[in-house]
């Protein structure tokens, strides 16, 4: 086993260690140095970005996001506006039902 391989596979024991025991900034660091030797390596971002959603820091966890997940979930424009994104339009007789917020019911 060469010596490159025995300090990632330490970091990596190292990063998952601080992480399920609760020792997010420490945890932070470690996969901040993974996520830099290893950019490729998606799984390393994820728990870089859930690590950052764990200690409630916001603008590292959304960066960590792929960019096609970059948008902003309703949830959050809700938090960011004050204002609740607006209810689908009530149903009545002859709506189409994806017209008001419901699946369009699948027939036989």
């Amino acid at each position: 086993m060469s010596p490159t391989f025995r300090r990632h596979k330490k970091l990596h024991k190292q990063a998952y260690a601080a992480f399920d025991s609760g020792e997010l900034t420490q945890a932070a660091e470690y996969f901040a140095k993974l996520v830099k030797r290893f950019p490729d390596d998606s799984a390393y971002h994820y728990m870089q970005g859930l690590t950052a959603k764990n200690r409630l820091d916001w603008h590292t966890a959304l960066r960590r996001r792929p960019a096609r997940h970059r948008s902003a979930p309703k949830h959050l424009d809700e938090a960011a506006t004050g204002t609740p994104p607006s209810p689908p339009p009530p149903c009545t007789t002859g709506t189409p039902p994806a017209e008001c917020g419901r699946p369009a019911a699948s027939h036989p």
